[in-house]
């Protein structure tokens, strides 16, 4: 967040962090951090089902065709849809501009 506010020049920012967990912290132009939301990250949210595999190599596009990729996609499509989601409340209650 440090080095993200000295790139921001004075504007408020969200930093998306994606490891074991992801993290989402809002901070203000005078760099106070607003607070933020913590879900686990795309490993841990696959390996929440031991009965599920993973696919090495997918499209991650469209509907798997097989319960591998289907597993692979949704699961990547959640953290990916849960970040754009944050994002998104967050411009419509004007507290990201």
């Amino acid at each position: 967040m440090i080095a993200s506010y000295e790139l921001s020049l004075g504007k408020e920012f969200i930093v998306v962090d994606i490891g074991s967990a992801v993290t989402i912290d809002l901070v203000d132009n005078s760099g106070l951090h607003l607070g933020g939301i913590i879900f686990p990250g795309l490993f841990k949210i696959r390996n929440s089902f031991k009965y599920f595999p993973l696919e090495k190599e997918i499209n991650a596009k469209g509907i798997g065709q097989s319960t591998k990729e289907a597993w692979s996609i949704g699961t990547l499509d959640l953290v990916v849809n849960g970040i754009n989601q944050k994002i998104h409340e967050l411009k419509q209650k004007n507290t990201l501009c």
